[in-house]
């Protein structure tokens, strides 16, 4: 057998599953336009909206994680690597944890002097 025989043996037969792979592609076209408008926000009421948009990522379980972490970040008390450190430990790949992340880096200013020069 010839590789393009292979490849056509291992496609499936049916229309429907080239309409459904259309209907996937133009989804995540979709979606990548809403992550980089995401990803570009410097305004957190536009992350939130942008990230409402998106369909739920992570579970109900990784989103409790995830509030709990973004409070204790935000009473202060927590070294910043370490707690980024637990994030990345705790959850898996969401935006929701690459938001929470960004937001932590950037609460320091000498931070991002530091990048920047």
């Amino acid at each position: 057998m010839k590789a393009d025989a292979i490849i056509k043996w291992f496609m499936p037969k049916e229309e429907r599953f080239h309409e459904l792979l259309g209907r996937g592609a133009v989804n995540l076209g979709d979606a990548a336009k809403e992550f980089a408008a995401l990803a570009h926000s410097e305004d957190f009421a536009v992350r939130k909206a942008h990230t409402q948009k998106l369909r739920e990522t992570i579970g109900g379980h990784a989103q409790v994680l995830l509030e709990a972490l973004r409070v204790r970040f935000e009473q202060g008390n927590e070294d910043k690597e370490s707690l980024i450190t637990e994030i990345h430990q705790q959850l898996g790949d969401s935006v929701e944890k690459l938001l929470l992340i960004k937001v932590i880096l950037d609460s320091d200013p000498q931070d991002n002097k530091r990048e920047q020069g």
